[in-house]
């Protein structure tokens, strides 16, 4: 998870495969798999997520599958989403859309797709590691075998 703090202030374009946490103020453009604004959280620009909760407020634009505007969240703009819960004393200034199949731009796809591929390649070293010690074992069992021969365990030896 990745927190913008209250005291802190950022501008620019954020992309991230996972959760951010805003508590400041962020000018621009969020891109992520989970949006959570808290109530002393600020962004002014445009927020892309697969989920989106606002404590906060908003100004500019938000597409998400999933958003829920807490009662204390204010936003103001226009909202895309699949699924809308609103609170009752959420506001909202602008339009809301509902819209199925929304996608996530190119640069998080690029994010997703990089993770896949380095989670194959941390399971393909997995499996090699495996195969490694397991041929070791293997290798080692007829000399573990040769020394229980040569220093058999008496009873007085094993108690």
């Amino acid at each position: 998870m990745l927190t913008i703090e209250a005291d802190m202030a950022l501008d620019g374009q954020l992309t991230v495969l996972g959760i951010v946490r805003l508590e400041g103020r962020f000018d621009g453009t969020i891109v992520c798999t989970r949006l959570e604004i808290g109530s002393d959280g600020y962004l002014f620009g445009r927020a892309i997520a697969h989920e989106l909760v606002v404590a906060g407020q908003i100004v500019g634009s938000v597409q998400a599958r999933r958003i829920h505007l807490t009662g204390t969240a204010i936003v103001e703009g226009e909202v895309v989403h699949e699924l809308l819960q609103m609170d009752e004393t959420a506001t909202l200034v602008g339009e809301s859309r509902r819209h199925s199949g929304l996608a996530m731009p190119q640069s998080y796809a690029a994010l997703e797709t990089r993770a896949r591929v380095d989670d194959a390649d941390f399971r393909d070293l997995e499996m090699e590691s495996r195969v490694r010690r397991a041929a070791e074992a293997a290798t080692s069992r007829p000399q573990f075998e040769a020394l229980r021969a040569r220093f058999p365990l008496t009873s007085a030896t094993a108690a």
